[in-house]
């Protein structure tokens, strides 16, 4: 009777148990960026924002330290290549130019007068190297006076604008400070942004025309000198630069608003294949086999082997294995399953 009781309680122990404990918590479901095959007509037929800057842009400086005693140039003022933007008092420079050339001179001397003394043997071997190791030290001070002496004006390194000025005449001037910036005119740069399945589309681009709020109607022809590598962390979208000639009757100022505008008539498909993100791309060493994940109507990804004509700046194209329409993950494909439910996050840009 006894075992009977204790074994009932230890049953009922044992039911209590599991009634307590916890069930294991449903695995999160992912959030996924994806790709829409073939989406990519909103960037050959699209309108891109950006803003206007100068192709060549520079701050101008002095090497050296001084005070301020010309500065012929305003805010806004035209300079041509070589016009002068500013100069330093240059009195002590040409003083310390005038005794490093007496010193140099002086040094010489002695070397010629040791070269004589040390064929008579009036004086030791050791004693000439010195005289000759002064030669090359007065030398180098030197050129360090007369660099002082060229460091202490400042001329236009190209054509351009004055853009904006920090300092005025008979001002001290520390060294490195910045005293001017000088916007060259003769091309003009807009950097515009893009999301990565419209970088897909960079191959496909056929024109591309630039116009400014400031200057409806005006189109100017443009093409593209620089590509973003990488992604901001904040939009995920990649820089573009496009280039243009600046126009003669209406000059295009940094800082202005702009839309590029972008056409293209060649379709992916006509180029045998299917233009996708790189990052889509996953695949196994054994076989050399490339795969996309798939993102099904219920949310659920596949995997699915493809094969890759080609890669380049725009992407990867893709020659057999997708179908127009599909929708593919372009983020995290190391870390999914088959069969794993996501939340789409994006579709297309």
């Amino acid at each position: 009777m006894k075992a009977t009781i204790t074994a009932l309680c230890l049953l009922g122990i044992t039911v209590l148990t599991a009634c307590s404990r916890p069930e294991p918590l449903p695995e999160p479901i992912r959030q996924l960026r994806v790709f829409e095959v073939g989406a990519v007509s909103d960037l050959r037929n699209g309108q891109l924002p950006g803003r206007a800057r100068s192709s060549s842009e520079v701050d101008l400086a002095f090497d050296v330290s001084g005070t301020l005693v010309e500065r012929p140039v305003s805010i806004g003022t035209m300079v041509e290549e070589g016009d002068l933007i500013a100069r330093l008092d240059p009195r002590d420079f040409q003083a310390n130019v005038r005794a490093a050339e007496a010193a140099a001179r002086n040094a010489s001397s002695n070397f010629k007068r040791g070269r004589e003394l040390l064929e008579s043997r009036f004086i030791s071997e050791a004693e000439f190297d010195r005289l000759e190791a002064e030669v090359d030290i007065t030398q180098a001070r030197l050129d360090l006076a007369r660099k002082a002496l060229s460091d202490s004006v400042i001329y236009a390194p190209f054509s351009g604008a004055i853009a904006n000025l920090t300092v005025e005449n008979f001002q001290s001037v520390r060294a490195k400070t910045v005293i001017a910036r000088l916007l060259g005119l003769e091309k003009i740069e807009m950097v515009i942004n893009v999301s990565e399945n419209q970088m897909a589309g960079l191959p496909y681009i056929k024109t591309i025309e630039v116009e400014f709020d400031a200057f409806p109607g005006m189109r100017l022809p443009a093409e593209i000198t620089e590509i973003g590598r990488e992604a901001s962390l904040t939009t995920r979208t990649f820089p573009i630069t496009l280039s243009m000639d600046q126009p003669e009757e209406r000059k295009v100022l940094a800082g202005m608003a702009g839309v590029a505008y972008v056409t293209g008539d060649i379709r992916p498909n006509e180029q045998g294949g299917y233009v996708i993100p790189v990052s889509a791309l996953f695949g196994e060493e054994q076989g050399n086999v490339s795969k996309v994940w798939l993102v099904g109507p219920d949310n659920r990804v596949s995997s699915r082997v493809v094969k890759v004509g080609g890669v380049t700046s725009g992407g990867a194209t893709i020659i057999e294995g997708l179908q127009l329409g599909d929708v593919i993950a372009t983020a995290g494909v190391h870390v999914l399953a088959e069969g794993q439910e996501v939340i789409v996050d994006k579709v297309g840009g």
